[in-house]
C-alpha cells in the first residue's frame, strides 16, 4: 500500500522550483554580462563591429548567439575568433563574470589591455586561445610587472 505524504511532495516541488529559479538567474546573469560585453565592444570597436553586434537583448537566452555555447543553463564558451571584421581595441575586463566559462577564444583579433591577472579569475577556464592575437603591449608587461613565470 502506497501512502501519500503531501508535505514531502510540497517540499520536493519547492526544491525543484528553487533549482529552476537559480539556473534561470544564472543564465540571466550570463546574458546580462554578454550584453555588457557587446556594449563594451561596440563602444571600443566602433569601426569593426563583429557578429556580437547581432546579439539581441530581447532574446530569452544567449545560447543561440553567434560565438556563444551553453551547457545546461550556463554560458561555457565565448568564441570571438571568427568575427569579421576583426575585433580591435580595448579588451573586455569582465570575463570572470561568467562563472562557468570553460573556453575563451580571442584568437585572430587585435586587443590592448589584456591582463593574465583578469583571466586568472576565471575559475572554470580550461581552454584559452590567443593564437594570432595582436597585442599592443609586450605580453611580459601585462599584469605581473614583467614576471615571465606568469605565463608558464
Amino acid at each position: 500500500m502506497v501512502m501519500f505524504r503531501p508535505q514531502l511532495v510540497g517540499f520536493e516541488l519547492l526544491v525543484f522550483i528553487a533549482a529552476v529559479v537559480v539556473d534561470g538567474s544564472s543564465l540571466q546573469s550570463d546574458k546580462d554580462a554578454l550584453i555588457d560585453l557587446k556594449q563594451f565592444l561596440q563602444r571600443n570597436n566602433a569601426l569593426h563591429l563583429g557578429k556580437y553586434d547581432q546579439w539581441t537583448e530581447g532574446d530569452a537566452s544567449p545560447c543561440g548567439w553567434s560565438g556563444i555555447i551553453c551547457t545546461g543553463c550556463k554560458v561555457t564558451v565565448i568564441d570571438l575568433s571568427n568575427f569579421t571584421p576583426q575585433t580591435q581595441g580595448m579588451l573586455y575586463p569582465h570575463f570572470p563574470l561568467h562563472t562557468a566559462l570553460g573556453s575563451l577564444d580571442l584568437s585572430s583579433n587585435t586587443f590592448s589591455g589584456l591582463s593574465p591577472v583578469d583571466l586568472e579569475q576565471c575559475a572554470s577556464l580550461g581552454y584559452l586561445n590567443l593564437g594570432y592575437l595582436n597585442l599592443s603591449r609586450n605580453i611580459l608587461e601585462l599584469g605581473g610587472g614583467g614576471d615571465p613565470n606568469l605565463l608558464s
